[in-house]
């Protein structure tokens, strides 16, 4: 083998050795790098299977959500128009006042924030109901820590998805419940998914 030869190889097996140790440093980040946990479980109502069609379920599957009043709608992708293809809930089933809430873990002392989207009932029947809710944070004693009145769209028989954020609470206990409360006892009230709670410090 001449010089030369010799030479090129040296570098080629040099910058070979460099590029396999890059990805090595790439794949460790920073701690503050890491992405935000979404307390939520379930922000998103996905069932195994997938509603399918232009439906819904009377307070269909949506673990670990629970009812509150009457409870809720269950609403297919399909239902729902949501961009992304979520599954959603309305507030009101069958003419009645209805909610879903979520029991979340926290720590005692740290502030969270909560976010969600929100469209009035796409259905053609929902034209001009109301659709107000609320959105409330509750310790485990019941005392409320937060309570916010929500308008979406007027209801016209079709989605308008908003996305809402929410004032940080501070969670005095180890528990906040969030609940989603419909304000009127109609069929068409709002829907709501992409539920989130993070830690804001």
């Amino acid at each position: 083998m001449t010089e030369r030869r010799k030479i090129r190889s040296r570098i080629v097996v040099a910058v070979t050795a460099m590029l396999l140790a890059v990805p090595l440093t790439v794949q460790t980040a920073p701690a503050s790098a890491a992405s935000e946990d979404n307390l939520v479980e379930n922000g998103t109502f996905v069932t195994d299977p997938a509603l399918s069609g232009v439906t819904w379920r009377n307070n269909g599957p949506a673990a670990p959500w629970q009812k509150v009043g009457a409870g809720y709608d269950l609403l297919s992708a399909d239902f729902a128009q949501h961009p992304n293809g979520y599954q959603a809930v309305d507030l009101g089933p069958e003419f009645t006042g209805g909610g879903i809430q979520q029991r979340i873990t926290t720590e005692p002392g740290a502030w969270y924030r909560g976010s969600f989207q929100h469209s009035p009932d796409a259905w053609g029947n929902c034209v001009g109901q109301n659709v107000d809710f609320t959105v409330e944070f509750a310790d485990d004693d019941g005392t409320t820590v937060l309570s916010d009145d929500i308008k979406p769209h007027d209801a016209d028989g079709k989605a308008h998805w908003r996305k809402a954020v929410l004032r940080t609470v501070k969670s005095y206990t180890g528990t906040l419940f969030l609940k989603f409360k419909g304000n009127t006892s109609t069929s068409c009230q709002a829907a709501i998914t992409n539920v989130k709670v993070i830690e804001v410090g």
